[in-house]
């Protein structure tokens, strides 16, 4: 309440926005107008039509830093990215290699580890890189337990197939 009135709605979205998803709204129309409404009527302050918070700016990002703050939630940082990526990795075998799937446990990881999930494009490369980094660690082992001749064996077939010809078409 000791925000000017005019910053009271947009707070109070994006603080209800945060609590229920564990994020911040990328885009406004990811806001239900209802909340809104609900929020606006128990500020007693006036919602104008199409409201929307403000989500790029030195406000908007004062605001993300004050529910950071009240949450105990922070930023991921490129650190955190890769114990996600760690982490995810070993969840490939549980799981598959399900990128949805995948995407929903990091997202939960996070939540668990009170930091804010990193953007879609972040998440799908970590996602692929945890698969990546599974299969390679698979296949490894898997070589690993082939005798020494059939080892040989398989170094000496060609690394990648030729494309058929698409002649005589």
């Amino acid at each position: 309440m000791t925000k000017h009135y005019g910053n009271r709605l947009g707070f109070a979205v994006l603080l209800a926005f945060f609590r229920d998803r564990g994020r911040f709204p990328r885009t406004a129309g990811e806001i239900n107008p209802s909340v809104v409404e609900e929020l606006a009527r128990q500020l007693a302050v006036a919602a104008p039509p199409g409201f929307a918070p403000i989500l790029a700016g030195r406000t908007a990002e004062r605001h993300r830093a004050e529910i950071h703050a009240l949450t105990g939630f922070r930023e991921a940082s490129v650190a955190d990215a890769a114990l996600l990526e760690g982490w995810l990795r070993g969840q490939v075998a549980a799981v598959g290699a399900v990128s949805d799937q995948l995407a929903a446990l990091l997202r939960t990881r996070c939540r668990e580890l009170p930091i804010e999930p990193p953007t879609v494009d972040r998440i799908d490369r970590i996602v692929r890189t945890a698969i990546h980094a599974h299969d390679d660690q698979f296949c490894t082992g898997i070589l690993g337990r082939l005798a020494p001749a059939a080892q040989e064996r398989l170094e000496g077939l060609p690394r990648s197939r030729p494309k058929p010809s698409r002649r005589g078409r």
